[in-house]
């Protein structure tokens, strides 16, 4: 599982994520609101005595600033000990800094020239909000901490019933379990998923039971009637009185019957997944399968405007698959090559590590070669219209033994079976 898909990093993430901003907005929120109300009171009270000072300048202790008497300072501190230029700031409320002091002075000058002027030290507010700052800084590492170790600790109590869930829908295979997953599961959202999971457990094993039963009742409804076919059809091979037509028939007959009973047989192997090596451990030639089969090919055969196979092979590979898969495969390349291409030549060339089956016909666009191996696929053939199932079973197969199918067009068409 990659972190960043973790339900459980989410959730520490989220926390962090809270204590990281959250925690620290909220604080610094109100250390804000502190600071600024206490500066609002602090100016409001220095405007306000400043207003009393004008009006009644003899009832307060007056100082001149240093030696300007023309300017008196009504303040809690030394006059001495203020900045001289204190006295060319304008008139009104301002705040003035000197040599990490910090001091609110309201001033106002009168018509007659005489200055007056209220200084309010919050030097001690100053530093207690930089003191502040640190405390948010130093707070924040603290909520990060807590939110992480908050975060671990809980998540895995909160992600425990999902990965209980799912080890038990993996223990249970594909087949699903007898006992119900939500039977291990508290009343609540996890528990109404694992209810979920076995409604839909239940319908899959349905529609396996099903698929099971028709996968035996078609092997056993189809085999028969071929069976039938193919004693009908040695039946007339070996009558005497039978014409060199009718017997050429019936060996077509023959051929075309035995290719559908291999095919049922692979079709239900795959409806099944029961697709195996061979029971007795042999591996199967490819170049004897090809050989049978394009013997069958001639037989079925329909006339001079079928195009003409050629077959040559340069190694006679062995594969670890039952006979039937790999006839079925190469039957299908070599029949739709007869079929769909409109060639006159289709040539089969075994190698090695691949079956190529390449003619010289119409060819296949581009564009419309991936879709030459998806199931249900359409094109035309010498007769019309093609079902469009060959390739898309080949296609599965291979993916079943890790094989590979390849198919390039341009003027003509070529379609490798590759062993690797």
């Amino acid at each position: 599982m990659h972190y960043r898909d973790s339900l459980r990093l989410r959730i520490v993430f989220s926390f962090v994520i809270a204590g990281a901003i959250l925690g620290p907005l909220l604080t610094m929120l109100l250390l804000w609101t502190t600071y600024t109300l206490e500066e609002r009171a602090v100016t409001e009270a220095a405007i306000a005595r400043l207003k009393e000072v004008i009006a009644t300048p003899h009832q307060f202790a007056l100082r001149p600033l240093h030696d300007l008497y023309d300017i008196q300072v009504l303040t809690n501190l030394n006059a001495s000990d203020l900045p001289r230029e204190i006295a060319d700031l304008p008139d009104g409320l301002q705040e003035y800094e000197s040599d990490g002091d910090t001091w609110i002075v309201a001033m106002a000058t009168l018509p007659q020239a005489q200055r007056y002027a209220v200084v309010e030290d919050i030097t001690a507010l100053e530093q207690r909000e930089r003191v502040g700052a640190v405390v948010i800084a130093a707070g924040t590492l603290l909520a990060i901490y807590i939110a992480l170790w908050l975060g671990f600790y809980l998540s895995r109590h909160l992600v425990a019933p999902l990965t209980q869930l799912s080890e038990r829908v993996d223990a249970a295979g594909p087949a699903g379990s007898e006992t119900a997953l939500a039977s291990y599961m508290a009343n609540d959202e996890i528990g109404r998923l694992a209810a979920a999971l076995d409604s839909y457990a239940l319908r899959m094993r349905e529609a396996l039971r099903r698929e099971q039963e028709f996968s035996a009742d078609a092997s056993h409804e189809l085999r028969n009637p071929l069976a039938v076919i193919q004693s009908a059809a040695e039946l007339i091979e070996d009558d005497a009185s039978t014409s060199e037509r009718s017997r050429r028939a019936a060996r077509r007959m023959h051929a075309a019957a035995l290719r559908m009973n291999e095919t049922v047989m692979v079709l239900l192997m795959l409806a099944r997944e029961d697709l195996a090596q061979p029971s007795d451990g042999a591996e199967v030639s490819v170049a004897d399968c090809v050989e049978t089969l394009l013997q069958d090919e001639l037989l079925l055969q329909d006339g001079a405007d079928d195009p003409r196979i050629e077959w040559r092979y340069e190694a006679r590979p062995l594969l670890a698959a039952p006979n039937a898969i790999i006839e079925v495969i190469a039957s299908n390349l070599i029949r739709n090559a007869r079929q769909h291409s409109r060639a006159n030549v289709i040539d089969v060339l075994l190698t090695a590590d691949r079956l190529l089956v390449t003619d010289d016909g119409i060819g296949v666009p581009a564009e419309q070669i991936p879709q030459l191996l998806e199931r249900g696929a359409r094109g035309a053939t010498a007769g019309g219209v093609g079902y469009g199932l060959g390739l898309s079973l080949v296609q599965r197969l291979c993916e079943r033994f890790g094989w590979s199918l390849h198919v390039d067009s341009d003027e003509s068409t070529r379609v490798e079976w590759r062993f690797g």
